[in-house]
Order: structure tokens, then C-alpha cells, then sequence
């Protein structure tokens, strides 16, 4: 019967292993490398430079240009004369013009109409909040501009799966339709505040060399966790699974088989983690065909076992 049913059997193994969960992650912009450009007076958008969220900016490129009756008089008073001309100055830029702006309006004698508002940084626009034409205010917002030197790759986990990894995160990313494509990081840095609707955690990982692929796009990510040592491994095929809980056949005598009832813990790769009802030195069965009986065949067959078993001399 043993040599019909291609049974084979071996012991557990002690395995140091290291927990890892594969959940999808997104490309978001390094909040440590945004700026915001906003209006500082009251006026009027008369000229708009970027036209549509994503468009790239380069670092004191204009974005818009301004009119505001404020800014114009803050020029008469640059012109005017020595005693004006410091705190005008001052006040041009507070008011968020830039040096090389005030100084073309000195050296030229007369002010302009429209000064222009400049990016603080190279990046992507990620928000538009004006129009050709629009009014401002101190409070508008101009542009919102992620820079684009660094990035985050931002995974999302499950609490069970935050508690399996525990506290230390290590991830590989690749690009789905593009297996030779993969960026890596060493460390990741978990967000302590679960999203209302999902319930899951942002954990970002730091990643430079990711910095041309644009931002929102999907990635699969491998995550391992903290190492765990001395952890009790079967093969997954060596487990029963039935609606009555998970079971392995445990060798307790030459050819005698018992069913024997455990409590699983993670799957790493081909194996399943046992964490109650066997010890190392048992052997178990780990393959054979009536493995993959309907479950009503194999409760008969497991309770044959288990009678056989119980009525054998030791």
C-alpha cells in the first residue's frame, strides 16, 4: 500500500527565515522635495506659463506672471530714489519677487506692469490652482510642485500583516510587464496611522534610483521583515487541509500512521510553518497520491488510519 500511494516521508527541519508579504505599492512624490508656490498680494494671473498637472519645471523658471497694484507701487518706490530704494527692495521681495527681477527693474528706470513668479524648485507640477486670468489673493495657491531628485515607493499593509513583518522592512519593487526592471531599499519607515477607509499602513521606502518613473505608477513589492531564527518548517505538501482543521500523517511506528491535528503558521515559498503539534524529531509523511483525495474519501481514510493506528501493538 505504501509503495501504491508513492508514500514518502521525512523529518521537519529548524530554518532561520525571514517573513515576507508581496502587496502592491505606488510611486509618490518625497514630501521632503515639494514646494508651494503661492500669491502673496492681491491681484491677477495675466500670463500662465504651466498649463496641466505633470508638465515639468525647471528651478527659477517663470510660472505665471503677476499684475498687482502693489507690486507696481513697490517699483515706483525702488525708483524713486537712495532712500526708497533699500526697503522697497525688501518689500519686492517678500512680497516673493526674485533678486534678478527687482535688479532688471532698476537698471531698466521704469516698472513694469506684470512681474513674474518663479518655481523654488525643479520637480513636477502635482496641483494647479489658478488660471489664465484668475484673481489671487496672499492665501492662493499658484502651483504645487513635487521635486523630482528622490521619490518614495509607498507600500500598503494589513495590521496582520504589519504584525508579521515587525518592525524592521526591507523590499524589492518590480514593474509588472517588466521582470528585468527592479529597484530596491534597505530600510523602510512605517506610517503610525491606518487609512479610515481601508484600515491599512503606508510603509515608504526611499528610493533614489527610481526617480524617473512617474508618479502614481504601480509597482509589485516583495517585503521581508525582521529575521526569525529556529522556526519548525514542513513542506506545504505534507499538510492536510480539511474543514476540520490541518493535519499531517506522523510516522509513530514502522508503517503506522497517525493523524496528527497542528497549528500553522506562515508559508515561506514551498513550506508552512508549525507552530503546535509536532516536534523536530517526527516524521511525517510529505507526499503521496491519497494526499489529494476528495476531502469526504479522505476523512474515511484518515479515520482508518487512526483506528489502525490506535488497535497496533507498540
Amino acid at each position: 500500500m505504501i509503495q501504491s500511494l508513492g508514500i514518502r516521508t521525512a523529518t521537519p527541519v529548524l530554518r532561520d527565515v525571514r517573513p515576507r508579504v508581496r502587496v502592491p505599492a505606488r510611486v509618490v512624490a518625497d514630501a521632503r522635495g515639494q514646494a508651494r508656490l503661492q500669491a502673496r498680494v492681491d491681484g491677477w494671473i495675466e500670463r500662465l506659463l504651466v498649463r496641466a498637472v505633470g508638465q515639468p519645471v525647471a528651478a527659477g523658471s517663470v510660472v505665471a506672471e503677476i499684475y498687482a497694484p502693489e507690486l507696481v507701487q513697490a517699483q515706483e518706490e525702488l525708483l524713486l530714489g537712495p532712500d526708497t530704494a533699500g526697503p522697497a527692495r525688501e518689500r519686492l521681495r517678500r512680497l516673493g519677487i526674485a533678486d534678478a527681477d527687482i535688479e532688471r527693474v532698476r537698471r531698466s528706470g521704469s516698472s513694469m506692469r506684470r512681474l513674474p513668479l518663479r518655481a523654488p524648485v525643479a520637480g513636477v507640477v502635482t496641483e494647479l490652482g489658478v488660471r489664465e486670468g484668475s484673481r489671487v489673493t496672499p492665501e492662493t495657491l499658484v502651483v504645487d510642485i513635487a521635486g523630482r531628485n528622490a521619490v518614495w515607493i509607498e507600500a500598503q499593509l494589513f495590521p496582520a500583516q504589519r504584525r508579521l513583518l515587525g518592525r524592521t522592512f526591507a523590499a524589492r519593487f518590480t514593474l509588472p510587464g517588466s521582470p528585468g526592471e527592479a529597484w530596491s531599499s534597505a530600510s523602510g519607515s512605517l506610517v503610525p496611522v491606518a487609512d479610515a477607509i481601508t484600515q491599512t499602513l503606508a510603509v515608504r521606502f526611499a528610493v533614489g534610483d527610481a526617480a524617473d518613473l512617474p508618479l502614481g505608477t504601480v509597482l509589485d513589492a516583495e517585503i521581508d521583515g525582521d529575521a526569525r531564527t529556529g522556526v519548525l518548517l514542513v513542506p506545504a505538501s505534507a499538510v492536510i487541509r480539511t474543514s476540520l482543521g490541518d493535519r499531517v500523517l506522523v510516522e509513530r511506528a514502522p508503517r503506522r500512521f497517525v493523524p496528527t491535528e497542528v497549528t500553522l503558521g506562515q508559508r515561506y515559498g514551498e513550506e508552512v510553518e508549525i507552530r503546535d503539534g509536532l516536534a523536530a524529531t517526527d516524521r511525517i509523511v510529505v507526499s503521496g497520491q491519497f494526499l489529494l483525495d476528495a476531502e469526504a474519501s479522505l476523512q474515511a481514510g484518515l479515520a482508518q488510519m487512526q483506528d489502525a493506528a490506535a488497535g497496533a501493538s507498540p
